[in-house]
């Protein structure tokens, strides 16, 4: 939909025909559990279960791989230094992090490429959500468009009357100009949408446009996705002795 904030593709597959509800709740589940693991092997099936499935909701390689570096790289420079302040203990625990962050962005992937913002916030309010909490994220999500949109008229604006990037105190205040004036802009589109939704009826209640089934594969899913996250929780909070008496 814009040049700064693309609409999010949703891939068919079986994954995208699982229950939004179900789904939203047993991957926010697992994602907890296997976040949590403290052990090597647990990490690295879980890392592995995570990537499988990205394949089951069939995704392409290089979606996943955004997915894994937009989660890992805000917090690179902590992999970098914890190696240098506490030698090999410290890169085994950095080793740890990468894996638990990167089962976590597999997933989140899994469950926003299969499935679509829209959906997911349907089914987090019909899983009780404070409804205020879901109706401003749903307004967000739909307005960032709108704003990408007013950023790239004025860029092509300023383009199109020679305006170059440099480092002077011109091109700073051309772009405080310019982000003033898309604020501004901004505030007055969405009084004119509030204006609008009132004009149309709107309560404060979004209606679905879709409902939602729970079928007999939805709880199957669901079983083992929580039996594979508790599995490997348990793999690593239960104690030694219990396991090899």
């Amino acid at each position: 939909m814009s040049w700064l904030l693309p609409e999010i593709r949703v891939f068919e597959s079986p994954a995208s025909r699982w229950d939004a509800r179900w789904k939203l709740a047993t991957v926010a589940a697992s994602m907890m559990l296997i976040s949590a693991i403290d052990d090597w092997p647990p990490a690295v099936v879980g890392f592995a279960f995570a990537g499988c499935t990205t394949l089951w909701a069939r995704l392409p390689l290089l979606v996943s791989a955004k997915a894994v570096v937009g989660v890992v790289l805000p917090v690179a420079p902590w992999f970098v230094l914890l190696p240098i302040l506490n030698s090999w203990a410290g890169a085994a625990e950095a080793a740890l992090w990468l894996f638990r962050l990167s089962t976590v962005a597999c997933f989140g992937a899994m469950l926003i490429r299969s499935t679509g913002i829209p959906r997911l916030l349907e089914a987090a309010s019909a899983l009780l959500v404070p409804g205020l909490l879901v109706r401003v994220a749903q307004f967000a999500y739909r307005f960032a468009f709108v704003l990408t949109t007013e950023l790239r008229r004025l860029r092509i604006g300023l383009f199109t009357r020679g305006f170059r990037m440099r480092s002077n105190a011109h091109t700073f205040r051309t772009l405080g100009a310019v982000v003033g004036g898309a604020i501004v802009r901004s505030e007055a589109r969405a009084e004119r949408v509030a204006q609008a939704m009132t004009c149309r009826g709107f309560h404060g209640h979004l209606p679905r446009l879709t409902p939602f089934h729970t079928r007999t594969a939805d709880v199957l899913t669901t079983i083992l996705f929580l039996v594979i996250g508790v599995s490997l929780a348990c793999a690593t909070f239960v104690p030694q002795s219990w396991l090899n008496p």
